[in-house]
């Protein structure tokens, strides 16, 4: 270590323009390219295979997060009346008119099949007028089709609901905030009481997290230099060791945030821990190495041998806890989860870096600028820290002190065995946000007058094609639904099974499956009489093969989704 301490002092003015331009371009690519990604299966997918089937149930059937919701609340009365409705229609109309929205549907565009009583069958709209008959009818029909209850009217009959389709080029969150916020001032602007809404959905919850969590990143971040800015001047008393303490690990920071840039990897939620990470643990390298050269100093020794020998005896020691440190994060790469991998890997990264940054930083740094004072715990003249130091330094290598250091260690480990047994590992989606958070608010008015909005998605695979259309597994896929419709945190949802159940009753009156495959495949053209609307491209593949259940839940915590995923 002492011929690579001796190379970085001769090299240190290179050196240090190497780091200088390093960090600056690292800097430069943070700033340009760094991303954040809030979508929910980066959180919850645990391997490859998992997300080529979710990718292709999207290629099926659509993103789960492609659309959002505006809830619009009030007494049923007046809700259905022309005030409700009107306002529905304009919310529809103006949420369709923004750019990049696809389509919305609500109370007020969607178009129902219906069946006259001489048999008669046509396709026309929920609601033609806004004429006390109309919408008398249209409550009745709406409450009553499994089309539109819980998708755009509850069963109280006392929330409506806008759907709103993003187009399909946009799929990052980035691109579609603008279009978030231009709804969110659509609503404010028009919903006044008596009614009451909310825009709400996974792509508001993106948006939120994408900007809550920048915040907490430069917040933290500062909160955890000032912190450490403090540590050292207690310790140091000099401005020149905060300074170069805190230049070792912000560098080492950004050369981890820029080469997750590099390779592709956005922020999320679980390796935002990082920026911290590396700061806290980074600044230590830098630490030991000047606590150990203020030693030497205040022994007597030159500045210049007090830096050489110094920083030789402390670097091996820091490059093993470094490597120590290292290695554990690493560790993470075995887990299953994909973004717990990467934060593992980066965290390692990170401190190797911040350990680079300060065996160069230090050695080349003190040797042009005056050395510290003497003074301060890192004073080998005993202070109050440096008394108790010494204290506890003869006391736990003393005989007595060392059956007491075993037993005190053995009694928080069994204490701590018992501890993390207990944990409730339990999480929420929202939880992270403050109960007063506009989403936090959203959703518990969500809950309350609609029900979940989460999505529920299960796909139902035949052995081959044309198999959906199997009365048998028709019947089994409604028998599915009516167990979940016991559930108080999961609803019924829309399926396929529906649209065929729906459709026979429309072709005969009858409120059962058709009897053969052949019979159901014919009465869904019923359907297409809607034109371009045909609900049943949503629920099945164009071979019969693959179909959905389409519901939504509570926000019922991973333990009672784990719970009711195994049962």
């Amino acid at each position: 270590m002492r011929t690579l301490v001796r190379g970085i002092i001769a090299l240190r003015w290179p050196l240090l323009a190497a780091l200088v331009v390093i960090s600056v371009a690292a800097a430069v690519v943070v700033v340009r390219g760094l991303t954040f990604d809030f979508s929910p299966r980066s959180l919850f997918l645990t391997h490859d295979e998992e997300i080529e089937y979710i990718e292709e149930f999207r290629a099926r059937f659509g993103a789960e997060d492609a659309s959002f919701m505006v809830l619009v609340h009030a007494e049923p009365d007046v809700l259905w009346s022309e005030q409700g409705l009107t306002l529905v229609a304009e919310l529809t109309d103006e949420l369709a008119a923004l750019e990049h929205v696809g389509e919305t549907l609500s109370l007020t565009n969607v178009w129902v099949p219906v069946r006259y009583d001489d048999g008669g069958l046509d396709y026309r709209q929920l609601l033609e007028s806004f004429d006390d008959e109309s919408i008398a009818l249209a409550r009745r029909t709406a409450t009553e089709s499994p089309l539109l209850v819980q998708r755009l009217v509850n069963p109280a009959a006392d929330t409506a609901v806008v759907v709103v389709r993003f187009s399909d080029e946009l799929e990052k969150e980035l691109e579609r905030r603008p279009v978030l916020d231009a709804a969110d001032a659509i609503v404010a602007a028009k919903i006044r009481p008596p009614f009451e809404g909310h825009a709400m959905g996974l792509a508001q919850a993106q948006r939120e997290y994408a900007l809550l969590l920048p915040r907490d990143l430069l917040r933290n971040s500062t909160l955890s230099v000032i912190l450490i800015s403090i540590f050292i001047w207690i310790l140091f008393r000099n401005w020149s060791s905060i300074v170069v303490s805190n230049a070792a690990v912000g560098m080492a920071l950004v050369w981890a945030l820029a080469l997750m840039v590099l390779t592709d990897h956005p922020v999320d939620m679980v390796n935002s821990v990082i920026t911290s990470l590396v700061l806290v643990i980074g600044v230590s390298e830098a630490v030991h190495l000047i606590t150990r050269y203020r030693e030497l100093l205040a022994a007597g020794h030159p500045p210049a041998e007090a830096l050489r020998v110094g920083v030789s005896r402390v670097a091996l020691a820091c490059l093993l806890t470094a490597v120590t440190s290292a290695v554990g994060f690493a560790s993470l790469y075995t887990a299953k989860i994909t973004v717990i991998r990467v934060l593992g890997i980066f965290a390692a990264t990170g401190i190797m870096f911040a350990f680079v940054t300060a065996i160069i930083l230090v050695p080349a740094c003190f040797t042009f600028l005056p050395p510290p004072p003497a003074g301060g715990s890192g004073d080998v003249r005993p202070g109050l820290t440096g008394r108790w130091t010494a204290w506890v330094g003869r006391y736990v290598t003393s005989t007595r002190g060392r059956r007491v250091t075993w037993v005190v260690s053995a009694i928080v480990t069994v204490i701590s065995i018992v501890g993390i047994t207990r944990l409730d590992a339990n999480n929420f989606l929202l939880e992270e946000m403050w109960p007063h958070n506009r989403m936090r608010v959203a959703n518990a008015f969500a809950e309350e007058n609609f029900g979940g909005v989460l999505p529920i998605e299960i796909e139902i695979t035949a052995p081959e094609d044309g198999g959906q259309l199997d009365p048998e597994l028709l019947a089994a896929t409604l028998a599915l639904q009516d167990y979940l419709d016991e559930d108080p945190y999961i609803g019924r949802g829309l399926s396929f099974a529906d649209l065929v159940l729906e459709a026979h009753l429309l072709a005969t009156g009858d409120k059962e499956l058709p009897g053969s495959a052949a019979q159901a495949q014919q009465e869904l053209f019923l359907f297409e009489l809607g034109g371009d609307v045909n609900p049943v491209e949503g629920y099945v593949d164009p071979e019969y093969r693959y179909s959905r259940i389409s519901t939504t839940a509570l926000d019922w915590g991973s333990d009672r989704f784990h719970q009711w995923h195994a049962d």
